[in-house]
């Protein structure tokens, strides 16, 4: 018992440690005004996650204008509203820009105390996904560091995209599934999807997951299961919709308008802005005839939801590793997506690290990362200020890192297809050889009553 008390101790002060030294490294990189290099870059901000675009939408709010007047501004009025107070409290303590860097240091900060929560967590819950943590494993303290540390997550906080709050409201849906809440982890949800759309297709994983929490398939004692899931599931979209729709009615009447459904729901849809970025829309859509480009918005957007019934009926079984799979195809395939995109599902690997043992590319998908960190920059520069490249260049780079990061997801995918194989093989072998056994036993005892 002592032991194991020093060991959650001495875990407990490495996290510790952990925290205090992202923290200064953080704080570090915004005095030394790395902020203005970073919130330029468009492989981390998007015209949707764009900290300067949010200023410029509290500024025409501040004149008496809809903040989205014009087509700067594209955030949710949340984040408006949520900087506004910031704005408020910072002209009686006249900090300037340290208040909403300081707000971005902490939601990374939290987000690696929830993660850290979530490892601990996970195996209890879902022992299928991971297996029960020793006392001296430090694994939720590797998973906070690799968050905290990932470059992808530094360069996203210090460019200070809000694609932080989308993030954080997905790792507390998570969190809160893993204890069971069925209120908070829906609304976490519902608050993601208004933020960022997309993430609405995390509602089924998160419905598994309270379904392992709430009615465990090791419980033989339950009546009714099937019964008693309809009611869950029913209960969690019900829950989803009627936050979802509150969320929305609430944003209504923080600017008395519906302006923000067209300027942040219809941008992200329709694709109206087309600064070069990380993915694969910009480039297609300048090069599509506008009578095709209809039909080809449709296929784009479709493309990201059409995985998610086939995976659910798949990966019912696993619902961490379906919700990792969905965080990766919205970073891979979404309209705006941004280097912080990728640093959540990467930031999730952790939680699946005995499923993904066997994964044949990790060493490709790495390198290719760092390719693309270091060349996309140097192609950009190249195309856009000394004119001695073409979009074709940075184009090349974007379908670089989206093939890294398919392949990461089909491999993975693949790993695990094949070990739930062995494992039903296996326990088929295991059924025959006890029937097999129980046979013998059977005609030895006929034979000796004969006897």
């Amino acid at each position: 018992m002592n032991q194991s008390h020093e060991n959650r101790f001495y875990h407990f002060k490495s996290f510790i440690f952990i925290l205090i030294g992202s923290g200064f490294l953080r704080f570090i990189l915004f005095y030394q005004d790395f902020n203005q290099l970073f919130s330029q870059r468009n492989e981390i901000t998007t015209p949707l996650t764009s900290f300067k675009r949010l200023q410029e939408g509290l500024h025409l709010r501040d004149n008496g204008l809809s903040p989205y007047t014009g087509s700067v501004c594209h955030q949710p009025p949340l984040l408006l509203f949520l900087f506004d107070m910031v704005a408020y409290i910072d002209q009686w303590c006249n900090f300037g820009l340290i208040l909403p860097q300081m707000v971005f240091l902490i939601v990374d900060l939290l987000i690696a105390i929830l993660l850290r929560q979530i490892t601990i967590l996970v195996p209890t819950v879902l022992p299928m996904e991971m297996k029960p943590l020793t006392t001296s494993s430090n694994l939720p303290n590797i998973t906070a560091a690799l968050y905290l540390f990932n470059p992808f997550t530094l360069f996203t906080c210090i460019g200070m995209s809000t694609i932080v709050f989308n993030n954080l409201s997905i790792i507390l849906s998570l969190y809160f599934s893993l204890k069971g809440s069925i209120l908070k982890s829906v609304f976490f949800v519902a608050l993601s999807s208004y933020l960022s759309t997309y993430p609405i297709i995390s509602i089924i994983p998160i419905a598994l997951i309270l379904k392992e929490k709430l009615y465990p398939t090791t419980n033989k004692a339950v009546v009714g299961k099937s019964q008693s899931h309809f009611g869950l599931y029913l209960s969690v979209f019900g829950v989803f919709i009627l936050s979802l729709g509150y969320i929305l009615y609430f944003s209504y009447q923080l600017f008395n308008s519906w302006d923000f459904i067209e300027k942040v729901y219809g941008f992200t849809f329709f694709v109206e802005d087309l600064t070069p970025n990380i993915g694969l829309f910009w480039y297609y859509f300048i090069e599509v005839f506008d009578h095709f480009r209809n039909f080809f918005l449709f296929i784009f957007q479709y493309h990201i939801f059409i995985y998610t019934i086939p995976l659910g009926f798949r990966l019912k079984g696993h619902p961490l590793f379906y919700l990792w799979v969905l965080c990766a195809i919205i970073a891979t395939f979404k309209s705006y997506p941004a280097l912080g995109d990728t640093a959540l599902h990467i930031s999730l690997l952790p939680l699946l690290y005995e499923p993904l043992k066997g994964v044949r590319y990790s060493f490709i998908v790495v390198v290719v990362g760092i390719y693309v960190t270091v060349l996309a920059p140097i192609l950009w520069q190249m195309w856009i200020y000394q004119g001695t490249g073409n979009a074709n260049f940075y184009y090349t780079i974007n379908l670089v890192f989206t093939l890294s990061q398919v392949l990461l997801i089909v491999d993975s995918l693949s790993v695990l297809l094949k070990l739930d194989y062995l494992c039903k093989i296996n326990k088929n072998q295991g059924n025959s050889s006890s029937i097999t056994t129980n046979n013998n036993n059977n005609v030895q005892v006929e034979n000796d009553k004969n006897k």
